[in-house]
């Protein structure tokens, strides 16, 4: 029946089970409405729903008996939005307990590694450095240095470290004789020079005769060349600045260098109205703020043991200022004395660091870097070649590289290692895995 009323706005139904159909609402009411509780069947499909109800006491104009209807429509109204999801339930703390706190959320996904330095642009950003380094640092000296005092050699751990000068190593073979015994590094905004020995700023300006006699004027006077260039490029923050820069030193016997450097450099250094020493405590506790060069010997103990003091140089090179530093002293004689760490190594690493034992070099010449040498003599490039023809190992160009970087390797600590980036740690870890057991 229900099919038969599609077309109809309402349909009824009476006495639980009897269905009727109308036209519209109108002629469905026309013998008049009833109160809801009239309508008292159940309907036999759904009990909790009523079907009309039964005949009442009442009979239209030609007695016919009428019976309670539940009229309802063919189009309903649209149904009631669903009620919101119901809270879950949560069992209340037990007396005496703490509740426990909420989860945290889910830890962001993590950033994606950039990817390493390949080995073209650490070599491309060497070679530039060194183009524009090199020229200001060997200005006016000779390319051949006879005579230099003995020193530690420097490691090169950082593409902007760039060698300058080389000497011959103690007891190298012909594969390996020689290493850089000066090197410059650019260290943020600021700029480093390494000198491979104490005597090699000590002797600077005649101030050590015997010594000076011994490696000859010529080697003194080129080594004082190199002293006052180094001030000059070390100087870069104070000339951008617009006026003279202040050079203060952190040993007293390196106060006749600092007058050496103003005498020859009247122009870009301030000459100071008492001497130039300035204690590395009175340095790191804001002396740095009245400093642009500071002169360093290296070997000083407290560079390691006094935290603010490590901290305050490596800030000062950070924020563009510039640093001359000496190694240890070195016995010309041979490797006495020079096995022990350097303390300055502390704060020049990852740039530059010195080696120990097996890197000293002999009373000897000291050569010129050309730029397009200073690959030849870079830790960092000559391990990385290393690494690039490993497959090669009989090669007489593997020989001769894992000789320099065997020598090399080993004066380097665990300590030095947890200082370097990531991508010589693995470059080393590959050597230790692969190389150096062959």
């Amino acid at each position: 029946m229900r099919h038969g009323m599609r077309s109809l706005d309402h349909y009824g139904l009476t006495n639980g089970h009897t269905c009727v159909g109308g036209v519209n609402r109108q002629q469905a009411t026309q013998y008049g409405s009833l109160p809801e509780s009239a309508c008292d069947r159940p309907c036999p499909g759904d009990s909790r729903q009523t079907c009309g109800g039964g005949p009442i006491d009442s009979a239209d104009s030609t007695g016919t008996q009428l019976s309670a209807l539940s009229l309802y429509s063919f189009n309903p109204a649209s149904p009631p939005p669903r009620p919101p999801p119901r809270a879950p339930r949560t069992r209340p703390a037990r007396p005496g307990s703490a509740a426990k706190p909420p989860s945290p959320p889910s830890p962001a996904p993590p950033q994606p590694t950039p990817p390493s330095p390949s080995r073209r642009a650490e070599a491309q950003a060497l070679t530039r450095t060194a183009a524009a380094d090199l020229p200001a640092l060997q200005k006016d000296v000779s390319p051949t240095i006879n005579g230099i005092p003995s020193a530690r050699s420097l490691l090169l751990l950082s593409p902007t470290a760039v060698p300058v000068f080389t000497a011959t190593l103690l007891g190298a073979s012909a594969a390996e004789l020689r290493a850089p015994v000066l090197a410059s590094a650019r260290v943020g905004m600021g700029r480093l020079v390494a000198f491979g020995s104490e005597a090699m700023l000590t002797s600077c300006c005649n101030q050590q005769g015997a010594a000076a006699a011994a490696n000859g004027t010529e080697s003194a006077a080129e080594i004082n060349k190199i002293i006052a260039n180094a001030a000059n490029w070390a100087r870069a923050a104070a000339g951008a600045a617009g006026r003279k820069a202040n050079i203060r030193v952190a040993d007293p016997r390196l106060d006749a260098v600092a007058r050496f450097i103003v005498s020859m450099l009247p122009d870009i250094f301030a000459k100071s109205r008492q001497d130039y020493y300035m204690s590395l405590t009175t340095f790191a506790k804001g002396g740095h703020a009245r400093c642009d060069v500071y002169l360093v010997l290296g070997a000083d103990p407290q560079q390691r043991y006094d935290t603010k003091v490590r901290d305050a140089l490596r800030s000062f090179l950070e924020n563009g200022k510039g640093v001359l530093l000496a190694g240890p002293v070195v016995a010309d004689a041979g490797v006495s004395g020079a096995a022990a760490p350097v303390p300055s190594d502390e704060w020049t690493l990852p740039d530059i660091m010195f080696t120990k034992q097996n890197g000293v070099t002999a009373v000897a010449s000291a050569t010129a870097v050309a730029p397009s040498g200073v690959a030849a003599e870079h830790f960092r490039e000559l391990l990385s070649r290393l690494l690039q023809i490993k497959a090669r190992s009989s090669s007489p160009e593997f020989i001769s590289l894992k000789a320099r970087v065997m020598r090399a390797r080993s004066d380097i600590a665990a300590t030095d290692m947890s200082q370097f980036d990531e991508v010589l740690k693995a470059k080393i870890a590959e050597f230790d895995r692969d190389i150096a057991e062959l």
